[in-house]
């Protein structure tokens, strides 16, 4: 039996793998404000290092070194979902990008609204949060092509479901992967933007 792709590729199969994303993606943000609400001493102090010399380089950065920076960040995390769409199993690896994205917001917002309070609130909310919200929609929108795909390669290992893959679905992938990779540039000018306006307002006693 051979199910077409246009079936395959419906709205409502689109909508759940979304969801599904993004719930692995908040279960990723809850577990990294777990880990930094309930962590020992010594993995506190870490956790501190980590997150103060994070805020320390981007304080430090030129606006050019930001931008770099954030985009090869952002860029190859969504190269890494592009390459497990054509892969039968790269399910499993691209279900743990969202999460481990969704640990490390939630771990570094976690650390610093609890060690700096109302200024590490507000340093999330214009440092990390705005530039961010773009970014992990392109990670949820790439997961999901992902996914897609990967299923699809995956169903012609079973005789009783085939997929037709071809040429038009390569090319409709990679366009959409183009289209990603650049809303991440703007997000990542965003991002060094609003760090060269705003991180000098912030000034932590690291």
């Amino acid at each position: 039996m051979r199910t077409s792709y246009k079936k395959y590729n419906s709205i409502n199969y689109s909508k759940y793998i979304m969801i599904f994303i993004s719930i692995l993606f908040i279960v990723g943000f809850i577990y990294g404000n777990f880990i930094t609400s309930y962590s020992s001493e010594s993995l506190d102090k870490y956790i501190g290092e980590i997150v103060n010399n994070f805020i320390s380089s981007r304080n430090n950065q030129t606006i050019f070194k930001t931008l770099s920076y954030s985009f090869f960040s952002s860029g190859s995390i969504i190269l890494l979902s592009y390459l497990t769409g054509f892969w039968g199993i790269g399910h499993i690896i691209t279900a743990t990008i969202p999460i481990f994205k969704g640990m490390g917001v939630g771990l570094i917002f976690s650390y610093i609204y609890s060690t700096y309070q109302l200024k590490g609130f507000l340093y999330c909310i214009t440092i990390i949060l705005v530039p961010n919200l773009l970014y992990i929609l392109c990670i949820i929108i790439s997961c999901k092509e992902s996914i897609k795909l990967s299923s699809i390669i995956f169903a012609n290992f079973m005789p009783s479901k085939k997929l037709e893959i071809n040429n038009k679905i390569v090319k409709t992938y990679t366009i959409k992967h183009i289209i990603i990779i650049s809303i991440c540039f703007i997000s990542s000018i965003l991002d060094s933007l609003l760090n060269f306006i705003f991180s000098g307002l912030f000034n932590f006693n690291l």
